[in-house]
């Protein structure tokens, strides 16, 4: 009888792919995924590990994984896999199923897990893992704008500090991504070494609130952290392989909770795409994403009890996202049309209306990164060229003329969108973005008229001081 145990069990351990040691073993589901052809089966403990077990529901054999999956444990902290079983390797994050069955290896979690996610790569992701006995349900977060993140104070240059260390061996470099509203150049990164002790510093001035990105040079860009920081701030932070930690010494707050859980950005770029989808299809294709995303961020905030603060810039930061994506593609599409390249495309006029989504007096979406993608394609949009051009034929060149341009394009932005009258901050940005790179044709004495009637039009302090700046450079 001994004799039959052992072979039962030693069977149990080939079938399941883990060691004879299990004590515990849960069915689970996920609430979120990004994977058709995949679920998530099982969860399982041994005395020094935890294996996720996935089962293959659909056609697909190959999938694609990242080299670096991980699983996020209840309280946010990364536990890379250890190993996998029933899988084959293929070239690069590829891999063949052996069987209809796989798993994942990790460090040792609590066997009380609570929700965890399993993540690797884009389109192998698994949110809200939890046992199947316990019924979850992600209540829908509160998101409010807090008006001590956007008073003026906070749109003026100031001297602002990083500093850190990191625990990563072979790091050589960190770089700072800084995509500023106003650029001296076509790229301000800060960029600074590391010394021999893993311990950095950067020093840069900074006049509006960002929430940005550290990477690292070793063997090419390595993405870090996403870091929150306002003009005057003085962050510290502290990277290691599995966590990170941050601390302002200004004694403002860090958002440590969204910064380390946000799960990064939908980034890829239309232009490959405008050949080969008609409007119809684009837009049902962008709107799939951005509910997943909604769907993600409403589970991320409910995970973490981020505050309704920390809730709206995670909401803002997806809504701009997938704006600033249907915005180019409009763009594109204009171009295509007007230059009658569209022998591969749908012919469908362009439609800014969806431009409807943004609140155009919201001064919080200057900290978000597709804020400035947005300014510049709206320099590019067809019918803002057709006003331009009307403007010239028709106006005398003097006092008023780029202001009469600017409040017509304005004027046509508002209807098509449906927003009141009047240079939002939205245009005034757009104008100060695009006064960054024009070139004059006027005499500097008319474009001093022009610029003091547009100035005029100015409503918030940051555009208005860098429009000055810049127009009298």
């Amino acid at each position: 009888m001994k004799k039959i145990s052992i072979i039962i069990a030693v069977f149990a351990s080939i079938f399941t792919g883990i060691d004879a040691q299990a004590v515990k073993s849960v069915k689970v589901s996920s609430l979120l995924s990004k994977s058709e052809d995949v679920k998530v089966d099982a969860v399982r403990f041994s005395d020094d590990a935890t294996i996720v077990s996935f089962v293959i529901t659909g056609k697909e054999k190959n999938l694609t994984i990242s080299k670096g999956i991980y699983l996020v444990d209840k309280h946010g902290l990364r536990h890379k896999s250890k190993s996998s079983k029933g899988l084959k390797k293929l070239d690069g994050d590829r891999y063949e199923m052996i069987s209809n069955k796989f798993s994942f290896v990790f460090d040792k979690i609590d066997s009380d897990f609570g929700c965890v996610d399993v993540i690797g790569g884009e389109y192998f992701r698994f949110y809200g893992i939890h046992d199947n006995n316990n019924k979850v349900s992600v209540q829908h977060p509160v998101a409010k704008i807090d008006e001590n993140e956007t008073n003026a104070g906070l749109f003026v240059g100031k001297k602002t500090i990083i500093t850190g260390i990191i625990h990563k061996e072979g790091v050589r470099q960190v770089f700072c991504y800084m995509e500023k509203l106003v650029k001296e150049g076509p790229t301000e990164d800060i960029c600074t070494n590391i010394d021999s002790n893993g311990y950095f510093k950067m020093e840069f001035e900074l006049d509006h609130p960002l929430w940005t990105v550290l990477t690292a040079e070793k063997n090419g860009r390595q993405q870090l952290m996403y870091i929150y920081i306002r003009p005057g701030d003085q962050l510290n932070v502290e990277i290691s392989e599995g966590d990170t930690h941050y601390t302002n010494l200004s004694g403002r707050p860090t958002y440590e909770k969204l910064m380390k859980q946000y799960p990064g950005s939908f980034d890829i770029w239309p232009d490959d795409y405008v050949n080969k989808m008609s409007r119809k299809e684009f837009v049902s294709w962008i709107d799939k994403e951005e509910q997943f995303a909604n769907s993600l961020a409403d589970y991320i905030c409910w995970k973490y009890q981020l505050s309704p603060w920390e809730t709206y810039l995670y909401k803002q930061q997806i809504q701009l996202n997938y704006t600033a994506h249907l915005l180019r593609y409009n763009v594109v599409l204009d171009a295509n049309i007007h230059r009658k390249e569209n022998t591969h495309m749908n012919t469908e006029s362009s439609d800014y209306s969806f431009l409807s989504r943004m609140n155009p007096n919201d001064i919080s979406y200057c900290a978000l990164s597709f804020y400035y993608p947005i300014l510049c394609q709206m320099q590019n949009i067809d019918e803002f060229s057709k006003i331009r051009g009307w403007g010239l034929q028709n106006l005398n060149y003097g006092e008023g003329m780029e202001a009469g341009i600017k409040t017509r394009q304005s004027d046509w932005i508002n209807a098509t969108a449906g927003w009141e009258s009047g240079l939002s901050y939205l245009m005034q940005g757009a104008i100060v973005v695009g006064m960054n790179t024009r070139i004059h044709s006027n005499s500097k004495e008319n474009t001093e008229k022009e610029n003091e009637k547009l100035f005029q039009l100015f409503t918030h302090p940051y555009f208005l001081n860098n429009a000055i700046r810049i127009g009298n450079k």
